[in-house]
């Protein structure tokens, strides 16, 4: 099974996995990075006021359409972006442009990925907060292989997965 795993934000951060249960030992880290969301340039912003956040969308959408026609994972996982009491004051009036990113990107596969062009596959958002399960200390005790991520967007999207995978039972560390 072929994970995607990715950190969304201004630059979305991707972990590729693949992990055969009851064969495998460790998942299998295929390849990570960050990318950098598209922008238009303030020429190419719509005149009549409306904002795209300036995100370049067809850019957007044709450099992950080619990502994940390359990649072909059979899951996507995303790290969801949520807004805690705390933190609820800092987002009144403010555009959500992660928010907005995790939305295109489950359109994307939505879209991509059905029947009957390719098999479906599921898109499954886990919490921010979750990454906490995996501390350095544990990291390098349980998979090494993390030490080869140093960006660290790639680095949070490798632990979303390893969330996943723990959380699924597809993988005891």
């Amino acid at each position: 099974m072929k994970i995607l795993s990715l950190d969304p934000g201004e630059t979305i951060g991707y972990a590729l996995l693949e992990v055969v249960p009851d064969v495998m030992k460790l998942p299998w880290l295929l390849d990570s990075g960050e990318v950098l969301v598209p922008r238009l340039s303030k020429i190419a912003r719509s005149p009549i006021g409306f904002s795209s956040g300036g995100v370049d969308w067809k850019a957007f959408w044709q450099s992950w359409s080619d990502t994940l026609n390359m990649f072909q994972p059979d899951m996507v996982v995303l790290e969801d972006y949520r807004i805690y009491a705390e933190t609820a004051k800092m987002h009144i009036g403010k555009q959500l442009f992660t928010a907005e990113l995790i939305g295109a990107i489950e359109l994307l596969c939505s879209l991509l990925y059905s029947p009957p062009s390719f098999p479906l596959f599921e898109v499954v958002r886990i919490p921010a907060a979750k990454k906490g399960r995996w501390p350095e200390a544990r990291l390098d005790a349980k998979f090494s292989e993390h030490k080869g991520v140093k960006r660290p967007h790639a680095h949070d999207a490798l632990v979303l997965a390893l969330v996943y995978l723990e959380g699924e039972g597809l993988w005891t560390p």
